[in-house]
């Protein structure tokens, strides 16, 4: 039974970057993303988030705003097969996140900027796989093969759903030195919400010998695992950057600290059931139960230049020291 739990503990752990993309960041805040993929030198509105610094280069005084609404739906599509294990099926996955929406706002006078962005910067959306994965078919096989149970003798059912969102709210301050150079400094308040609901049930499809004597009947549970767990958690990210204008070359570069942030679970069913033991939950998804899940923190450095009003080229560096984020497990 210690054994089974271990390994179902292990198979949900896994399934968090499965359905909703794990820990990442979204740099793909703004329409403009598609058409230039490089946004950490520009001195556009959406600089508010990719380059901050770079607000100082704003053609006019005033405010300035853009609002911009993406979607995305992605196939998540699986085609499994152990022979080891006598696996092979095809699972089908839908992701899907129909607003994804980036407020970015700046108001400039003089030497001074203030500027405030709103969008969802981390998180994968919502995705679903109504014939399970095979991440929890292949576990339940092994569980059931270690007790001498065939992959004929039971059937499998299982389901899941998850999302995970983050959403951001970020303040700062961007300050002209000089005719060419500017420098910002601000922070982000982070709000993580997610959570996991799903279900796994093998069940006997013909009588099987029990090990107390006697026979198990057709239709008995043999293994089940029910979980239904939201997540919930804030961090904040203080903000730094400068930028460079050089006639029609700028650079642009920024720091995103590493956010620790902790996200609780709000349970409302955490079941792992066994045929002839007691009934247990998952550790890590009781209600109550802290984890870490931290934003990495984050360097971006890029360089634009402008050969003609039309026609501009650009190229940027991400780093993202995911080593040093703290993450449960």
């Amino acid at each position: 039974m210690r054994k089974f739990s271990l390994i179902s503990f292990m198979m949900l752990i896994v399934s968090t970057s499965t359905f909703a993309g794990g820990l990442l960041t979204n740099t793909n805040q703004h329409a403009a993303f598609l058409r230039m993929l490089s946004r950490g030198a520009t001195t556009e509105i959406d600089g508010a988030l990719s380059n901050p610094a770079g607000l100082a280069f704003l053609p006019n005084d005033g405010f300035h705003m853009s609002l911009s609404i993406q979607s995305a739906f992605q196939t998540r599509n699986i085609d499994a097969s152990c022979e080891g294990l006598g696996l092979n099926k095809y699972y089908e996955g839908k992701a899907s996140a129909p607003v994804i929406p980036s407020l970015f706002a700046a108001y400039k006078m003089g030497d001074w900027t203030i500027s405030g962005f709103f969008g969802i910067t981390g998180g994968g959306g919502k995705a679903s796989f109504d014939d399970g994965l095979p991440m929890f078919d292949a576990m339940v096989i092994g569980g059931l093969g270690a007790q001498k149970i065939p992959s004929n003798a039971y059937s499998l059912k299982s389901y899941m759903d998850g999302k995970q969102y983050i959403y951001s709210v970020q303040l700062g301050l961007t300050y002209k030195i000089t005719e060419w150079l500017s420098a910002f400094a601000g922070g982000r308040m982070n709000y993580f919400t997610g959570g996991y609901q799903g279900a796994l049930k093998a069940s006997a499809a013909v009588d099987l010998p029990s090990p107390a004597g006697g026979t198990i009947p057709v239709g008995t549970e043999l293994i089940g695992i029910d979980l239904d767990c939201d997540q919930t958690g804030w961090g904040f990210t203080p903000v730094i950057g400068l930028d460079a204008k050089l006639g029609k070359l700028n650079i642009g570069a920024k720091y995103e600290f590493m956010t620790n942030l902790n996200i609780e679970n709000s349970t409302k069913e955490n079941s792992l059931r066994m045929i002839g033991a007691a009934e247990t939950e998952l550790a890590d998804y009781k209600h109550g139960v802290n984890t870490p899940n931290d934003i990495p923190s984050m360097l971006s450095v890029a360089v634009a230049y402008e050969f003609i009003p039309v026609l501009r080229a650009s190229v940027e560096y991400h780093f993202f020291d995911d080593k040093n984020a703290g993450m449960a497990n």
